[in-house]
């Protein structure tokens, strides 16, 4: 019996096959979350911020590029993420809700603000008890210990730890940014970012070329802020209790990226810094969270639809069902923001 065979030169090379399916592999992650907008005709439940965090970390990275020489294939592939990027930035913002307003965003407590006022009522307080106090100096000297254990105690939890926190709620589509970083309303706002952006970068390339510390730091940074891709997207989870507009071969494109970038510093170089190995574990830890969130949501969905669909109810029904409690959620955060004042003074007192 004859057998159809191909001769050798015509099979692929099993390493150009690996470099064509990593460049491109953005296409097919993203580009079903682009299709899956389309379809819904809504972006509720995705965050724009991994639009941000992917456009300007592949932007630095092609700097670099010309610096410090690396894999063409990567190369390719920050090209080929810049184009799906902006595509999916489109996408999401045409779909966006037309109830989005920044005034619905809740603005973020000022710390320094609430330590202050906090000090004056307690310096208030010690003057007054010290006035009409009338025992002896151990109890005055007790009085005085009390007020600056206090103080410390104010200063460790609204100045460090509170301004910590607010680092972190930058990361919240619900809070407000300065300058409403990436909230903007009109969708022209963030090209014109975009475009101040690259051309910034491409002009210090040029008046810095060959530098090597300029490299090393837009080498560094631009990993740190791929780390942070799925932290915007955790609370987004967390605030809307939901997965919808998040496809399942995203996060595997995630994860599987995770294990081989992994791989790479730990396995396939001997010249890596820890700060390389450090981000991608942190990235990593993240995307192992989301994807527990992805679980628990999916799993709620599921078990909602099936109850609905028991109870005779049509399929179209559960996402409409989804859509009011989404409005419910903003229409809380809209609450929030207008007792902005009371939030603050909350925050205070538990001091």
């Amino acid at each position: 019996m004859a057998y159809f065979t191909l001769p050798e030169e015509y099979l692929p090379d099993l390493q150009d096959a690996v470099n064509f399916f990593i460049s491109f592999a953005p296409f097919l992650s993203y580009g079903t979350t682009i299709y899956g907008i389309s379809q819904s005709q809504s972006s509720t439940g995705f965050s724009l911020d991994i639009c941000a965090t992917m456009l300007l970390s592949a932007s630095l990275r092609v700097m670099y590029y010309f610096n410090e020489k690396y894999e063409f294939t990567l190369l390719r592939q920050c090209i080929v993420m810049l184009i799906i990027q902006i595509l999916l930035l489109r996408t999401a913002l045409k779909y966006r809700s037309n109830t989005y307003s920044c005034d619905n965003l809740v603005q973020m407590p000022n710390y320094n603000v609430i330590f202050v006022h906090k000090m004056q009522e307690l310096v208030a307080q010690l003057s007054e008890s010290l006035i009409n106090d009338s025992e002896g100096i151990p109890e005055r000297l007790d009085l005085i210990w009390k007020a600056w254990v206090s103080t410390w105690r104010l200063f460790f939890v609204l100045i460090i730890y509170g301004n910590f926190a607010n680092l972190f709620l930058l990361f919240d589509v619900s809070y407000a940014r300065p300058l409403n970083f990436w909230q903007w309303e009109e969708q022209e706002t963030y090209w014109k970012f975009l475009g101040c952006f690259w051309t910034t970068i491409v002009s210090l390339e040029l008046l810095l070329y060959k530098n090597e510390q300029y490299g090393n730091i837009i080498g560094a940074l631009s990993l740190l802020i791929e780390s942070l891709l799925p932290l915007p997207q955790i609370l987004m989870f967390y605030r809307v209790k939901s997965v919808r507009n998040f496809k399942s071969i995203l996060l595997l494109s995630w994860l599987g990226g995770d294990m081989t970038k992994i791989s790479y510093l730990v396995f396939g170089t001997n010249q890596v810094s820890a700060f390389f190995i450090i981000a991608a574990v942190f990235q990593m830890s993240l995307n192992i969270v989301i994807t527990c969130q992805f679980i628990h949501y999916k799993r709620i969905e599921y078990e909602y639809f099936s109850a609905h669909t028991l109870n005779g109810l049509d399929e179209v029904e559960f996402p409409i069902e989804m859509e009011m409690r989404l409005a419910r959620t903003r229409s809380m955060t809209s609450s929030s923001s207008s007792h902005g004042v009371d939030v603050r003074t909350r925050s205070g007192t538990v001091v």
